[in-house]
């Protein structure tokens, strides 16, 4: 008997060990080789996965209200003023942000035959740092700010008249660090991809028929932090919202005339030499918009501008 119970106190006391061994492994891995942010991304998306195959009752109603988003918008500190890097995580967060939603396959609204809304979720925040805004007004030598004001002056008569030749040359630098990011967007591959960031998700163009990604303010370093939204359409009813402010476009070879969100006055972009086009005429509106009514998006925008875009409804609260 002794020896009987000699052998289960052994064999107890070894599974006890295995136990606190595996669970002691599994915290080393976890926090060696995942940080927060990883193991955040990943337990919203199997949600978001979750939720796109919750059960569809004859396609009147549908069970995904009952399976909660985990989601949390991802904040991405950017301290440096070097446009290649800034290019990447920006585009990187892009191409996460569209494989996080199935790539525009996973079907996560609920289904409502008496609704029909616009569904966004914000899932991720760029933040600049002040560092990288001083650096950039370095570079350019001149205040950010400033140049903003010049290009969007607050009425006609704060230009009527005006000398630009004093700040061309920081325009021109202001506005070709936006400019070839688009340039970096469409000619870079995806690690470990053979699709360029363009051919995974492209960009919102002359030529788009496709889900696309789009650019509602500059991506330069400012105090204004960019919001990433997932945009669902359920409606065509905010098309003004989306693309109605779209008045300048710059043409890149084979991808046509893509729209830039910086507005450009013709004296300026002549003056720099740069192929902006600048006419309120760039894009034929109701061509593009039958194009594109019922496609997804991620939208790039301020937050100061999050309203703007037609979201009738936020599946997360935007952090």
């Amino acid at each position: 008997m002794k020896k009987k119970g000699s052998e289960k106190y052994y064999i107890l006391t070894s599974l006890i060990l295995g136990i606190l061994v595996l669970a002691i492994s599994l915290y080393f891995i976890f926090n060696e080789y995942f940080n927060q942010d990883e193991i955040d991304w990943e337990t919203c998306r199997q949600s978001v996965y979750l939720r796109s195959i919750s059960p569809d009752f004859h396609k009147i109603t549908d069970l995904k209200d009952a399976i909660p988003l985990k989601c949390k918008t991802q904040v991405i500190e950017i301290d440096t003023a070097k446009p290649d890097e800034i290019y990447k995580k920006i585009s990187d967060t892009i191409a996460s942000g569209w494989y996080l939603f199935g790539e525009g396959k996973f079907d996560i609204v609920p289904r409502n035959i008496l609704k029909s809304k616009n569904y966004c979720m914000v899932f991720a925040r760029v933040h600049f740092t002040q560092k990288s805004i001083d650096n950039l007004d370095k570079n350019l030598g001149m205040e950010t700010e400033v140049l903003k004001k010049i290009l969007n002056p607050p009425n006609a008569d704060a230009v009527t008249g005006m000398n630009y030749q004093p700040y061309l040359e920081p325009l021109k630098k202001y506005i070709e660090f936006n400019t070839n990011f688009f340039k970096y967007y469409i000619n870079t591959k995806i690690k470990n991809s053979q699709k360029t960031y363009n051919n995974y998700l492209p960009l919102l163009s002359s030529s788009i028929e496709t889900d696309y990604v789009l650019f509602k303010t500059e991506i330069s370093p400012s105090k204004n932090d960019l919001l990433f939204v997932y945009r669902i359409p359920k409606t065509s009813a905010a098309r003004e919202s989306i693309i109605g402010n779209i008045v300048t476009g710059i043409g890149i070879g084979s991808i046509g005339i893509v729209a830039f969100p910086i507005s450009v006055p013709v004296a300026i972009a002549g003056g720099i030499g740069l192929s902006i086009i600048a006419d309120k005429n760039v894009f034929n509106f109701e061509d593009l918009w039958n194009k594109i009514s019922d496609k997804k998006a991620i939208i790039i925008i301020s937050q100061s501008d999050i309203n703007s875009i037609g979201c009738d409804e936020f599946l997360t609260i935007p952090a």
